[in-house]
């Protein structure tokens, strides 16, 4: 739902469904030049905003499993040493507000980790991180990424 102003008067201007990624859904894209937004298409793919730039979207933390299955497509495998934790270790600029919405995830950082349930809330301030999930069910996590100068 977007809601606006039309002739002076507020009402609901889009009512639609989201386009989305296996991995998320975009949606809403801020930025300075545009801070009431505009609904994602095709020019905003980038996981990460630009700079004062913000996106609203909801993440799919696949099973830990699946993971593995994707670093075996990529070349990467046990004998490379490489564990899923580390290969899906990553670092963007910006400040994530993360909200489980379901399942259990796990946040691990370079020094420690936390199980999440649904309800729990994450800033997540331009670190290191990695989530990983032991069950057979995608998690999904509400978030809004802001970009950092």
């Amino acid at each position: 739902m977007v809601t606006g102003v039309v002739d002076g008067r507020s009402q609901i201007i889009e009512d639609a469904p989201v386009d989305g990624t296996p991995y998320w859904e975009d949606l809403w894209v801020l930025s300075p030049g545009e801070p009431l937004g505009h609904a994602p298409g095709d020019a905003d793919t980038e996981l990460e905003p630009a700079p004062g730039a913000a996106r609203w979207r909801v993440f799919l933390v696949p099973p830990d499993a699946v993971l593995r299955e994707l670093m075996g497509e990529h070349g990467a495998s046990s004998d490379d040493g490489v564990t899923v934790n580390e290969a899906f270790f990553h670092l963007t600029n910006t400040v994530d507000l993360i909200y489980v919405l379901d399942g259990d995830v796990t946040l691990r950082m370079e020094e420690g980790e936390v199980l999440l349930h649904p309800g729990d809330c994450v800033v997540q301030r331009n670190t290191n991180h990695a989530w990983g999930n032991p069950s057979d069910q995608p998690v999904r996590l509400l978030g809004l990424m802001v970009g950092l100068p």
